[in-house]
C-alpha cells in the first residue's frame, strides 16, 4: 500500500512538469496541460505526447 501512495504522490508532482514542458514545445497552453497533468497524469501525458504541434505563423503588416 505504501508504494502505491509513493506513485501517486510521484505521478501528481511529475505529471504537470513533463506535460506543461511538451506543451511549451508544441506551442500549446502550458498552464492548461499543467492542471491537466495534475488532475489526470497518466491520460494527460499521453494525450500531450499524441498531439501534434499548434503552428505560429507570422503576421506581416
Amino acid at each position: 500500500m505504501l508504494v502505491l501512495h509513493i506513485i501517486f504522490i510521484l505521478l501528481r508532482s511529475i505529471g504537470p512538469i513533463v506535460c506543461a514542458l511538451q506543451a511549451e514545445k508544441k506551442n500549446r497552453s502550458t498552464g492548461l496541460w499543467g492542471f491537466l497533468g495534475f488532475a489526470f497524469p497518466i491520460i494527460a501525458m499521453i494525450c500531450i505526447f499524441s498531439l501534434s504541434p499548434v503552428v505560429k505563423w507570422n503576421k506581416e503588416n
